[in-house]
């Protein structure tokens, strides 16, 4: 369950602090920027730290539930409608 979370926690702040930064609310993640950090949680977790510290383990189905998180955020923000201020 922690890795179908991960993403849409994480992306979650991700569009807080853009929106923060910009100051518009009515801010959007494009899929591509969801793509790839989705992408880069996999192969760091995934490929990357399995390699190099015994702790970590690599498992497929961790990378499937990353983008299913991942796709899970992407359709709850884009089918949410967006208050005009």
């Amino acid at each position: 369950m922690n890795d179908f979370l991960c993403m849409p926690i994480v992306l979650s702040i991700c569009l807080v602090v853009v929106r923060k930064l910009q100051g518009r609310h009515t801010h959007r993640l494009p899929w591509w920027v969801i793509f790839c950090l989705t992408l880069y949680f996999s192969l760091y977790f995934e490929y990357y730290l399995p390699q190099v510290s015994i702790r970590y383990t690599s498992d497929i189905i961790d990378v499937l539930l990353y983008f299913a998180g991942a796709l899970l955020f992407f359709l709850f923000t884009m089918l949410k409608p967006i208050k005009k201020e």
